[in-house]
């Protein structure tokens, strides 16, 4: 939607253009925000729905509307829409970038899903998860991420709206939960989550580490959920998707937070694997691990994990990963165990292409 410079964002009239001929609306020196907006938001739309099978937003399909007020030097989401300024034209582009585009999606993605209060600490997960949406839509669209928010809205080189890899860097916002206000801004606040999902995605990139993130939006998080319940949440979004539960409690404890309130990561392994019974559709890489618990009768001795497509089992008597493995190996693997025993399956591979469908079977012996 073309608002043309006005403040009234009730407009729903769709912007008309030929591909060919493209649309004449360059301002401040976008060459077209109606167009970035239509092609960002598209873009950040279709990574939910691609790398996370999220259809999110499709009832009503929101607008996105460029060109409101006059040198408006912001953008927002309203419920319905994502609306978008053009800059000042001196220090700031329309702000119709990447960045940008997606974050609005992604509060709108929360608005659907938890519904995160916008003040507190649940207000800075709210700004934080959408900041993530910025940097994981640039992942699927050009291959990686700056991971800085913002940056293409600055006429300056080198300036960024929010740092991932250190949010004090403008001066303003926090990376520790020491440094918390309750009065504190939302954007500012969410710096302690920004960092949590930079350390994350420096361990196990920005794919995997945004589904942690966006599991615990649609599942874990409710509408008042605060920085340590929110940990919890994106904890367990990581057993859920296969990741490494650790590397998440770690990031989270790093800016200072007790995960006191978590469940046991034991606790989380809820998926069990039963004799007889396939485990159809697994998808295994070198970050995406299912791991299974396997509670062994009284009577049996030995179980054997047999899977297809070449994948590695690690059978323990411990979910960490760095703990000793009973046993491990591609194909079918056994192990001799003691009746009553709670043990471990976990399923991996060596290198970063995914496998899909993939099954796994166990057998008592």
């Amino acid at each position: 939607v073309d608002l043309k410079g006005k403040e009234d964002d009730s407009s729903t009239t769709i912007a008309q253009f030929k591909c060919s001929a493209g649309y004449d609306d360059e301002k401040n020196g976008g060459f077209s925000p109606v167009l970035d907006a239509f092609f960002f938001c598209t873009a950040s739309s279709r990574l939910y729905r691609e790398w996370y099978k999220y259809i999110t937003l499709n009832d009503p399909i929101p607008y996105a509307k460029a060109h409101f007020g006059t040198n408006y030097v912001n953008a927002y989401w309203d419920g319905r829409s994502m609306v978008f300024g053009d800059g000042d034209g001196r220090s700031y582009y329309p702000l119709t970038g990447l960045d940008t585009a997606a974050h609005e999606l992604g509060h709108g993605v929360t608005e659907k899903a938890s519904n995160l209060i916008y003040r507190g600490q649940s207000g800075g997960i709210n700004e934080a998860f959408s900041d993530m949406a910025g940097e994981v839509t640039e992942a699927f669209l050009f291959g990686k991420s700056d991971m800085v928010s913002g940056a293409e809205m600055f006429f300056a080189p080198n300036q960024a709206l929010r740092y991932f890899d250190d949010p004090t860097k403008d001066g303003v916002s926090i990376k520790h939960v020491s440094d918390y206000r309750d009065d504190m801004d939302v954007h500012y606040s969410s710096g302690v989550f920004n960092h949590v999902f930079y350390k994350i995605t420096m361990a196990i990139g920005i794919r995997a580490s945004f589904h942690c993130f966006l599991t615990a939006n649609r599942l874990y998080w409710r509408s008042n959920t605060d920085f340590e319940k929110g940990a919890c949440g994106v904890i367990r979004g990581a057993y859920d998707g296969g990741y490494d539960m650790d590397v998440v409690s770690r990031a989270f404890k790093s800016v200072g937070l007790t995960l006191t309130q978590c469940p046991s990561r034991a606790s989380l392994v809820t998926a069990e694997l039963q004799a007889g019974i396939t485990q159809n559709n697994l998808i295994v890489s070198d970050v995406i691990n299912p791991l299974f618990k396997i509670n062994v009768p009284t009577e049996v001795r030995k179980v054997t994990v047999s899977s297809q497509h070449g994948l590695g089992v690690a059978l323990s008597a411990s979910y960490k990963r760095e703990d000793p493995v009973i046993n491990m190996g591609t194909g079918s693997v056994s192990a001799d165990v003691n009746g009553g025993q709670v043990i471990y399956a976990r399923f991996y591979r060596g290198v970063p292409t995914r496998i899909s469908g993939a099954t796994a079977t166990l057998t008592f012996g």
